[in-house]
């Protein structure tokens, strides 16, 4: 039985923390011994089995007192005792600051240390320090997970050659048939689930504990919800005439201009509104889109909805699905939309992330970052054309044959195989004699 160490901050909700938790409960269901170590607790953690060990490796109250240096070299030796007693086939260390403490913290020891960049690499690993250390200290890495072919070109040849992209695991909640607009009966259930998840998410979190026990987990327990109001008018098709979005409510995704579009989409469609669905990250975001809902009196068709944990049954029967990001790694927010089969546009951003599970005009609509004339030149597009948006959203479902968890398991297990199999040894080189010794055996002879 191999056991994995996984290493990074903590596991609040991101993606990355997401990935990690995913992985290790799914390792953990196969056999595998696995251990999660973290800098610190978060106050909204994804959930992990009770199978996978999470240990501390953090600073301890007495050492917050010491200087920046001091408490950088605590962290790396708190790992590497963990890495020394523990003894893991291999270490994975997933975003910036875990891959160089892992990579710094195993020198000298046998441990192999999986990589993994979550995110863009311009303007997060292209600092001097980056600049300098990446060419020296990332040849120590076994090898690297990517998202994205942006990803991966960034980084050295030294790197690319020994890495995978692998996408991330989408739950199997999301893969459901939906159904949208079957019957009455299911257009009903569907708004009293809208209704029940702006009366706030409460007796459901606790529910959906039990649903969190599945090996690959979604979100942390919800967030009460904004006011959602009564059930939105539906189109022909059945779906309900409401733009959504979900992730983060957090400066890089830049929601401020997906209000500025869909107030351009409002002169067109006036009985539509926008649900944005995620927890506050407490960076003044979620204070800028209040600011800008009550400058235009837009209370009652924009609503922030809070986080939720049950979001594969409140936004497959929208619209659209708007994606506003001005960069990001591989979102799950998309992924998980797609999935789902919801019509999409998305920012084209950088590092490629939309561009590596979007073909445009094809199963989504890919529109240029920061514009908000032409997110809502595309979300009319779908609005007005509705076999358009039927073919996108059709077309979008098939990403579940990449990201279902047995697809992205299997390669995670198989790039960890590869890298902790025992090396062959060299062949030994066999001394062939030379033209002076074959002369001597003659004359023996």
């Amino acid at each position: 039985m191999s056991k994995i160490m996984f290493h990074l901050n903590c596991l609040e909700q991101g993606g990355a923390e997401r990935v990690v938790s995913n992985l290790a409960n799914q390792f953990v269901k196969e056999k595998y011994e696995v251990i999660v170590a973290t800098e610190w607790q978060g106050k909204d953690e994804f959930w992990l089995d009770d199978k996978v060990r999470r240990i501390h490796v953090g600073l301890q109250e007495a050492d917050e007192k010491k200087g920046r240096l001091a408490k950088v070299l605590r962290r790396q030796g708190n790992l590497r005792r963990l890495v020394k007693e523990e003894k893991p086939d291999i270490l994975i260390a997933f975003a910036h600051n875990a891959i160089y403490r892992a990579l710094l913290s195993t020198i000298g020891l046998k441990t192999p240390v999986l990589i993994s960049v979550r995110t863009d690499p311009a303007g997060h690993y292209d600092s001097t320090l980056d600049k300098l250390a990446i060419p020296v200290l990332f040849r120590r890495a076994a090898g690297c997970v990517f998202q994205t072919e942006g990803q991966k070109a960034f980084f050295p040849g030294f790197l690319q050659r020994k890495s995978r992209i692998i996408l991330n695991p989408v739950h199997e909640k999301y893969f459901q048939d939906f159904g949208i607009g079957a019957n009455e009966e299911e257009q009903e259930s569907k708004g009293e689930e809208a209704a029940s998840a702006a009366a706030g998410a409460e007796a459901a979190a606790s529910a959906e504990q039990a649903e969190s026990a599945e090996a690959f987990a979604d979100t942390a327990p919800a967030e009460n919800t904004e006011e959602a109001g009564e059930e939105q008018p539906r189109e022909e098709d059945g779906r309900r005439k409401a733009v959504v979005q979900s992730g983060r409510l957090v400066d890089f995704k830049n929601q401020p201009m997906l209000i500025e579009a869909f107030l351009k989409v409002r002169e067109a469609h006036p009985d539509y509104v926008l649900e944005i669905y995620g927890p506050d990250s407490f960076d003044g975001t979620k204070e800028t889109l209040e600011t800008l809902i009550t400058r235009y009196q837009a209370g009652e068709f924009i609503r922030l909805m809070g986080g939720s944990d049950r979001l594969e049954k409140l936004l497959p029967d929208a619209s659209v699905f708007a994606f506003s990001s001005d960069w990001e790694g591989l979102p799950n927010a998309l992924l998980e939309a797609m999935a789902m089969g919801l019509p999409i546009v998305a920012t084209d951003c950088p590092c490629g992330g939309p561009r590596t599970v979007i073909t445009n005009e094809e199963n989504g609509l890919l529109v240029p970052i920061k514009d908000a004339g032409a997110m809502a030149a595309g979300i009319n597009r779908l609005i007005e054309d509705r076999e358009l948006a039927a073919r996108l959203g059709e077309n979008a479902r098939s990403i579940r044959e990449l990201v279902n968890p047995e697809a992205v398991i299997t390669q995670w297990r198989s790039y960890i195989d590869e890298l902790i199999a025992p090396k062959p040894e060299p062949p030994k080189k066999v001394r062939e004699p030379e033209e002076d010794d074959e002369e001597d055996d003659e004359d023996e002879e």
